[in-house]
């Protein structure tokens, strides 16, 4: 068994906060760059679905225009591995960022760098921004 090891990426975004945190923060905004399908149910448990996998999570924190945290739900996985998405604004240039805090085996960590690089292209095609 692999190893889970955290990670933090950064991404410099030219967007409206609000915009940003919309794509972020709602079922609907992430089926738009994340997952090709997003779907919750009533005990607020979203399946996130990729071709021919799927997964489980639950928005376990969030505070509006700042961050999200769901935590996937997986037999094996230890509670402490989550998914954050958190938008930073530097406070002396105003330049905007998304932090992803995500968590992968070791050996899949360049993998997993790379996955998330195309999905923030993706995400900024959606929202018409542009890195930084």
């Amino acid at each position: 068994m692999s190893c889970y090891k955290k990670f933090t990426l950064e991404y410099p975004m030219k967007s409206s906060i609000k915009v940003l945190y919309e794509f972020i923060s709602t079922p609907q905004g992430l089926a738009e760059w994340f997952a090709e399908e997003i779907t919750i149910d009533k005990e607020g448990i979203m399946t996130f679905k990729w071709y021919d996998s799927e997964i489980k999570g639950k928005l376990m924190q969030k505070k509006e225009n700042e961050y999200v945290r769901i935590q996937w739900i997986k037999e094996h996985d230890h509670p402490s591995q989550f998914l954050e998405l958190r938008i930073n604004i530097e406070p002396l240039s105003n330049d905007l960022a998304l932090i992803v805090t995500d968590f992968c085996p070791s050996d899949e960590l360049e993998d997993q760098k790379d996955l998330w690089d195309a999905s923030i292209a993706n995400l900024l095609r959606r929202i018409g921004g542009n890195y930084a």
